[in-house]
């Protein structure tokens, strides 16, 4: 029985059951039966069927079928033996490797020379009858559904072992002979125990049977399920494919094998079924109907279109990623991880990932994967990669590992990220800021040369053009003394012009050097009680609210970080100005408040004064800019130049808002710190 392309599994292992329960009960019988056929179904490289004998001392193994060696070597038999006293904690068929950790039976198998075997126990409720090897085999078909099968017949040659040790055990009634039960009820017995749906239909297309595992696969009774067609459980949108299908197969009268259809289970679930069948016909010839066998593979399909819609999420998905097993075997990559390598997914499925990376490279993959092992999962790496084309490129991985049901590692899966462009742009910024530094440093010498002009400037100011204006106004003075009685009211109002211009010239210098000393001066921050502030500014004006009916009202005033004496100049300056801009008014109202932003406090003083033009805005904290003649309200401009510098300095903002002959709202945030 080969395993050829146009083969099925479920329908050649059906036959097999059908063949094993109709053979004699002598176990040696169809022992070498089954050894043969698998052999052949899964070109195995050897087949091993023993069953147990217990005797009064010990437990021991009987050989029941061998294929190919008939008369197997000691090293074999005894390789067995072990083997089946080794695998009692196995209940379900099970594939072990040579190299598998943590595994008993792994040495024995490397003694007889095994790459993978399948071990499959054959048991009876929590008796073991013997036991199937299968060494070597060639799996062409899906893994589950060979575990499933080999479970089924594993299952049919423990009931056979179950009925020739009883036959062994009680002496039969004369003229009993169970070497000739009908294989038909044995048939009927096992397909009722076993975990696939076995059924049968006319040539109408309705049961005739069904096993009891309906009921665990749809939902339905069997009273339910007999007499109505498969067709009834088929859901809508495939209801009339499935029927073409099923005519064309019915007409043709041949077997079918591994059709996958969706049902709707009596809860209104979806359930996978894949089903292989063949035809049975009449003494006379004729076809009479389908048998075949069902298999749930509803979790398998879910499990396939979930790997299948993420392997498409993964495909369009901007970053590299890899799976191997701890060998360091590809079995999966995605688009963007093969071409950024210079190669096509389809074609790295099996290859070592040795294939991205030169010998040195390789090696820092090894050590960051045994890390990876020992931890589960690791942080971020950058590790140089190998383009087929030749040049190698660094990429940013990240990595977890997937465990077995056992605890043990099975799967590394990595992400992977083309980092070329960004370690270009390190590099671009890396010799920005180098050069940026050699600026910096160029700007620093050539800003420190500009300081020391400016503090001779500001020297050259403070005495050169002060002697000036002290000789104007000395000479005046003396001339005024010998010549004031010589002098008519036109000629002593010139010269008091002079001498007051020469005080102003002064005035100017004073305020000029103040202004240009806030540049210089370290801000020390500290936390502002402003109500206090304010409370202590106001009683340095008493003197001009005994003169004048001025109201101020106080709102909340919040606390502020700032340099102590710079807030209270801004301050100084700010209620100065309301309450010269406000000298016209009868009542003269000025009110002070703040308010919380996000990220920063806004303060305010608002007057009902004099105003200004909104169309001149953005002059108002100039140096020297007035929005006013000097006869109307006396100064020099430079106030709100020192508030607007010192905020700055702080970094906030100042802003105004008026109207001419209304008043004028002035604002200044400092940032919440």
């Amino acid at each position: 029985m080969i395993n050829t392309p146009g083969s099925d599994m479920n329908v050649m292992v059906l036959a097999m059951l059908k063949k094993i329960l109709g053979m004699a009960n002598a176990p040696e019988e169809w022992g070498r039966y089954v050894a043969e056929q698998i052999w052949g179904l899964w070109e195995a490289k050897l087949v091993v069927i023993i069953r147990s004998t217990e005797t009064s001392e010990d437990q021991s193994y009987a050989l029941i079928g061998i294929y190919p060696e008939q008369k197997p070597n000691d090293t074999v038999l005894s390789a067995v033996h072990q083997l089946a006293w080794r695998s009692h904690s196995i209940h379900y068929p099970v594939a072990i490797r040579p190299g598998d950790k943590h595994s008993e039976i792994a040495p024995i198998l490397k003694e007889l020379g095994s790459k993978v075997s399948i071990i499959t126990p054959l048991e009876s409720g929590n008796s073991q009858l013997g036991l199937l090897l299968i060494i070597d085999p060639q799996l062409h078909e899906n893994q589950i559904q060979v575990t499933d099968l080999l479970h089924t017949l594993s299952s049919v040659m423990a009931l056979r072992l179950n009925e020739w040790n009883a036959s062994q055990s009680i002496k039969p009634a004369e003229g009993t002979n169970y070497d000739t039960v009908k294989s038909e009820s044995k048939f009927r017995a096992l397909v009722e125990a076993s975990s696939n749906l076995i059924w049968e239909t006319n040539m109408d297309g309705v049961y005739t049977y069904v096993s009891p595992q309906i009921e665990k696969l749809l939902g339905y009774s069997i009273d339910e399920i007999i007499f109505t067609s498969p067709f009834t459980y088929t859901i809508d949108d495939e209801k009339s494919e499935v029927k073409t299908i099923s005519d064309s197969i019915v007409k043709a009268g041949t077997p079918f094998n591994s059709l996958v259809n969706k049902y709707r289970h009596k809860n209104g679930n979806i359930v996978y079924l894949e089903t292989s069948g063949v035809p049975f016909f009449d003494e006379n010839g004729q076809l009479s109907g389908y048998r075949g066998i069902s298999r749930d593979i509803t979790e398998r399909k879910i499990n396939e279109i979930t790997i299948s819609r993420f392997k498409k999420i993964f495909d369009l998905a901007n970053f590299g990623t890899v799976i191997t097993n701890t060998s360091y075997e590809i079995e999966y990559v995605n688009r963007y991880f093969a071409e950024i390598h210079g190669f096509e997914n389809k074609d790295l499925i099996g290859k070592q990932v040795s294939i991205f990376h030169t010998p040195d490279q390789f090696i820092q993959v090894q050590e960051y994967s045994e890390k990876l092992i020992e931890k589960g999962q690791l942080d971020s790496i950058e590790i140089m990669h190998h383009h087929q084309s030749g040049y190698d490129f660094p990429m940013l991985m990240n990595a977890l590992v997937l465990y077995s049901e056992k605890g043990e590692p099975e799967l590394l899966v990595a992400t992977a990220l083309d980092i070329t462009d960004r370690k270009l742009a390190e590099h671009e910024i890396q010799n920005l800021n180098t050069h940026l530094e050699h600026r910096v440093m160029e700007r620093t010498a050539q800003l420190q040369a500009a300081n020391k002009e400016l503090e001779a400037f500001s020297y050259s100011i403070s005495h050169d053009l002060r002697a000036p204006l002290r000789h104007i106004d000395g000479f005046i003075n003396l001339f005024l003394e010998n010549k004031k009685t010589e002098l008519t009211d036109e000629e002593m109002s010139y010269l008091n012009i002079v001498t007051q211009s020469a005080i102003e010239m002064g005035e100017l210098i004073d305020a000029l050097l103040s202004f240009s000393r806030l540049n210089r001066a370290e801000i020390q921050r500290v936390q502002i009680d402003s109500a206090t502030m304010i409370n202590q500014l106001l009683k340095y004006f008493k003197e001009e609210f005994k003169t004048r009916k001025i109201q101020f009202i106080t709102n909340e005033l919040l606390p502020l970080f700032g340099d102590y004496n710079l807030i209270r100049q801004v301050w100084m300056n700010l209620i100065s100005n309301a309450i010269k801009y406000t000298r016209k008014k009868d009542i003269a109202l000025i009110e002070i408040g703040s308010y919380q932003l996000v990220s920063e406090t806004v303060f305010f003083i608002k007057d009902n004064g004099a105003g200004f033009n909104m169309k001149y805005k953005d002059k108002l904290f100039g140096v020297f800019q007035r929005l006013h003649k000097p006869r109307e309200f006396e100064g020099i401009g430079i106030g709100l130049a020192n508030v607007n510098r010192i905020i700055s300095r702080h970094g906030g903002n100042c802003w105004a808002e008026g109207e001419l002959n209304v008043g004028a709202t002035f604002y200044f945030s400092l940032p919440n710190y």
